[in-house]
C-alpha cells in the first residue's frame, strides 16, 4: 500500500529555506508560500509588505516622479523575474534554452551569498529579507532601463559579403542610414568573430550613445534615476531610523563586555574592549555576508571548541552563549520586537529565547 504523500507546512520554513527548495527543487508551493504569505519587505514607513506590494510601492513612487510611459511594464516584467520557473519543451531541454525569465537563477544569488557557515544563524533570514529587497528594487530599475532603451532603439541586420551581424541602433538613424553609418565608422566587420557583435555594438553604444535622451541637470532627470538612488539595493531595516543589525550588535557587545566576569575563562582573557570588537566583527561579517567561524578564531586567538560555545554557527541543544544573549536583548526591546517581526524572524528568535530561559532554569 503507497504511502499517502503529506504536504510540508510551508508556513514553519525559514526564508532562506524557503529559497533552497526553490533554487534546488524547482518548488512551486514554496515560491507560493514566498510570494502570497512572506511580508518581509519594507517601503518608507510601510513594513511587512508582500513582494507585490513592496514592487507597486516602487511603481508608484517612479511614475510620480515623471517616468509613468514605462513603468507598468517594468513592474510586470519584474514580477516575472521572481515568480516564473519556466516548462521547457523537449527541443528547448536539447537545446539549453528555455522561454521568459527564470526566477531560481534571481534567488540563486542570495542562496549563494549566504555562506554555509551562517545559513543556520539566528540573522540568516533578516540578511535574506535585506538582501532579497535589494535585488527586488535593483531588478525593477534595471527591467526600467532595459524597457527604455528599447524603445528608443531596434534591432538591424547589417549584411555582409561572409555573413551577417545583428546590432541595436538608435531610431532616430533609420532605413539605408544604417547602412551609411556602419560602413564608415565600423573598420574590417568579421561576422566570423565571436566576439565581434559585441565589439561593434559597443562603438556604436560610444558614438551614438542608447537613444535615450541626455539630463545634465538633477532636477530633470527620469524618475527611475532618482527612486533609484533613494531606493537601492543597500536598504536595511531600520530601528528608529538606524539599521538593525547595526544596533542590536551594539546593543549586545555593550552587554556582554560590561557583564565579561560570567564569560568562561578563555573569553574573559580578552578582556572587555576586545570582546565587544570581537562581538562587533561577527555582526559586521554577518552583514556582509561572509561570516566564517576559523576567521574570527584565527583573527582573536580563540580555540574552535571555545568560539563554538561562544558563538557557533551550528548548534543542536544548547545554543551558544552570543545567539542566546542575542534572543535575549531582542526580545527585551519593543522596538527591536517590531522590527524582528517586520522581518520575518520573530519567531525563530523568541522559539530561541524561551529555549534559553528553559535552560537557565534547568
Amino acid at each position: 500500500m503507497e504511502k499517502s504523500l503529506v504536504k510540508p507546512n510551508y508556513s514553519k520554513f525559514s526564508l532562506h529555506d524557503l529559497l533552497v527548495l526553490i533554487v534546488v527543487e524547482n518548488d512551486l508551493s514554496a515560491l507560493q508560500e514566498l510570494h502570497d504569505k512572506r511580508t518581509v519587505f519594507q517601503y518608507g514607513h510601510q513594513s511587512r509588505l508582500l513582494l507585490a506590494e513592496y514592487l507597486k510601492c516602487l511603481k508608484d513612487s517612479t511614475s510620480v516622479k515623471g517616468s509613468c510611459q514605462f513603468v507598468d511594464q517594468a513592474y510586470d516584467y519584474t514580477i516575472d523575474k521572481f515568480s516564473n520557473i519556466p516548462k521547457m519543451s523537449v527541443c528547448q531541454k536539447y537545446n539549453g534554452k528555455s522561454t521568459g525569465p527564470d526566477c531560481r537563477k534571481y534567488y540563486q544569488a542570495i542562496v549563494n551569498d549566504i555562506s554555509k557557515e551562517s545559513s543556520k544563524n539566528l540573522l540568516t533570514d533578516l540578511l535574506s529579507a535585506r538582501k532579497l529587497q535589494g535585488l527586488v528594487t535593483r531588478h525593477f530599475f534595471l527591467s526600467l532601463r532595459e524597457i527604455k532603451r528599447s524603445s528608443h532603439s531596434s534591432r538591424y541586420n547589417w549584411k555582409l559579403p561572409n555573413g551577417s551581424i545583428s546590432v541595436t541602433m538608435p531610431k532616430s538613424i533609420s532605413g539605408s542610414r544604417r547602412l551609411v553609418w556602419l560602413q564608415q565608422n565600423i573598420t574590417d566587420p568579421n561576422p566570423k568573430c565571436v566576439e565581434e557583435q559585441q565589439r561593434i555594438q559597443e562603438i556604436i553604444n560610444q558614438r551614438l550613445g542608447t537613444g535615450e535622451p541626455v539630463y545634465l541637470d538633477n532636477s530633470k532627470l527620469p524618475g527611475w534615476c532618482v527612486a533609484n538612488a533613494v531606493y537601492s539595493q543597500k536598504q536595511r531595516f531600520k530601528v528608529n531610523g538606524v539599521d538593525f543589525i547595526d544596533t542590536v550588535a551594539e546593543a549586545v557587545a555593550e552587554e556582554k563586555s560590561q557583564r565579561i566576569s560570567l564569560q568562561r575563562k578563555a573569553i574573559k582573557v580578552l578582556g572587555k574592549q576586545r570582546l565587544k570588537t570581537m562581538i562587533l566583527r561577527i555582526f559586521e561579517d554577518l552583514g556582509n555576508g561572509n561570516y566564517k567561524d576559523i576567521r574570527i578564531c584565527t583573527a582573536y586567538g580563540i580555540s574552535k571548541a571555545t568560539f563554538s560555545r561562544f558563538a557557533g554557527s551550528r548548534w543542536n541543544k544548547n545554543i551558544p552563549d552570543l545567539w542566546s544573549n542575542l534572543a535575549q536583548v531582542i526580545a527585551t526591546n519593543h522596538s527591536f520586537i517590531e522590527t524582528a517581526r517586520n522581518a520575518g524572524v520573530w519567531d525563530r528568535i523568541n522559539h530561541v529565547h524561551a529555549k534559553s530561559e528553559e535552560m537557565i532554569h534547568e
